[in-house]
Formats: structure tokens, C-alpha cells, sequence
């Protein structure tokens, strides 16, 4: 029998220092807290938490005889009560999933539907330039750095190539730099300067269904490449956002 309302009151929330403290209440009456945590065996700290708790959730009640405290049981009724609320939480929680349930199959799908490649080095890195001489009609970068010494030979053989593609490129540079003169003089090249307020250290290619993520580390480029369309249209309606108040290199 004394398992089972353990069993009951911890079905209820109570943990077990909780439930130890309003048994032995239901067993003494009305006592102190230094009679508690004799009958309970419990450290007297976790004795006052669990009563400050019980009193808190109405299960347990107190008067101050002289300057002593001495706790008691509630009408077991209340319990019932806490179970009725329990309940109507539940049925509350219920519907707002119910409710909310449409975006997390969305999200769901999304995650489920997205393709995400990271590339170390320089290598990796025209993995990604290459991916975008293959597939992209246009491609716009937001925060766009000028290449390093190392990398500065393939940067201008891709731009060469790319602009003999057609492929249209919408540059959005962090500052004023003179690797832009050569941009410039690309045909289907547009380059615009980053307000001063925005500052970039990573830099974005958008081009198709892809989001390219350009990172430098010490030197050690690292690449993210997400295949992904929501994603790709939400970073080309900001790209288009920034584009539109940058001025013209």
C-alpha cells in the first residue's frame, strides 16, 4: 500500500524527497520540520525544500506556534485537484502542438529535403566555383572578399570563365579594394560597396537552389555548400535587400 501512493504522488510530480516528507506529514499530524527530518531520515535542507514545495503546490499548511513552524497534511481533496490541473495542462499542451504540428511537418520536410557538404582547403573551395561555372545562370555574393596571393590566379581565370559563360555576377564587396578595377572591366559583372554600418567577415555565393558559405580560418579556407531552395531564397531576398541600399564601386 505504501508504494502505491508513493507510486501515485510521484505520478502527480512530486519527487521523492516530496513524497517522503508528505507521507510522514500524513502520519504525524501536525509537526515541525525537526520532527520531519527525524521521521524521514533526510537531510533538514532537503526537509525545508520539500515543504516549501508541497506548501507551494497546496498539499501541505502551516501555523507558527511561539516561534516554531508546524507543518500539516491538507485535505487529501487536493490532490484530486492537482491531478484535474495536471489534466488541463495536458489538453492545453495538446492542442497548441495540434495547432502547431502543420509547421513542424514543414520544418521537418525542409531538413529532410536539404543537402548540406563542407569542404576544407582551397580545393574544396573551387569545388564550389566550379559547381557554379556548371550550373548557375547568375550568382550574387554578399560580402565579398578579395582573393589571397595564393588564390588570387584561379580567382581571375574563374571570373574569366565565368564571364565568358554568361553567367551574370551581382558582387556586393565589403570595402573598396583595388581587385574590384579588374572585376569591373568582366562583362555580366555588376560590383557594389557595402554600406559602412554592415560589416562582413564571411562571405555568401547564392546562386540556383545553393547558399555557399566562405570561410577563412588561419588562412585554412573551410566551405559550406547548402543545396536547399527556401534556403536559397530567403539569403537572395536579403542579398536583394543589401543590394539595394549599396553603392556603385
Amino acid at each position: 500500500m505504501e508504494s502505491l501512493k508513493k507510486q501515485v504522488l510521484e505520478n502527480l510530480g512530486l519527487v521523492r524527497n516530496e513524497v517522503a516528507v508528505y507521507l510522514a506529514l500524513m502520519r504525524l499530524g501536525s509537526a515541525s520540520a525537526g520532527r520531519i527530518t527525524r521521521e524521514c531520515c533526510l537531510h533538514r535542507r532537503n526537509v525545508y525544500d520539500s515543504l516549501e514545495k508541497l506548501v507551494q503546490r497546496g498539499l501541505v499548511g502551516y501555523v507558527t506556534k511561539g516561534k516554531t513552524r508546524h507543518f500539516e497534511a491538507t485535505n487529501p481533496q487536493r490532490l484530486l485537484d492537482l491531478l484535474r490541473e495536471k489534466r488541463k495542462k495536458l489538453e492545453v499542451s495538446e492542442r497548441s502542438l495540434e495547432s502547431a504540428m502543420p509547421e513542424l511537418v514543414t520544418a521537418k520536410q525542409v531538413k529532410e529535403n536539404q543537402n548540406v557538404s563542407i569542404f576544407m582547403g582551397k580545393e574544396g573551395r573551387r569545388v564550389v566555383f566550379e559547381d557554379i561555372l556548371k550550373t548557375a545562370k547568375e550568382n550574387c555574393v554578399l560580402g565579398g572578399h578579395p582573393p589571397s596571393k595564393s588564390a588570387e590566379n584561379y580567382t581571375k581565370q574563374y571570373n574569366r570563365r565565368r564571364a565568358r559563360a554568361g553567367i551574370q555576377n551581382k558582387m556586393i564587396y565589403n570595402k573598396r579594394h583595388k581587385y574590384i578595377k579588374f572585376l569591373k572591366n568582366l562583362e555580366h559583372t555588376e560590383v557594389r560597396i557595402m554600406p559602412k554600418e554592415l560589416n562582413s567577415k564571411v562571405s555568401f555565393n547564392i546562386y540556383d537552389n545553393k547558399v555557399a558559405i566562405l570561410f577563412n580560418i588561419d588562412e585554412m579556407p573551410l566551405t559550406i555548400l547548402i543545396d536547399n531552395e527556401s534556403v536559397a531564397n530567403d539569403f537572395r531576398e536579403y542579398f536583394n535587400f543589401i543590394w539595394d541600399i549599396s553603392k556603385k564601386a
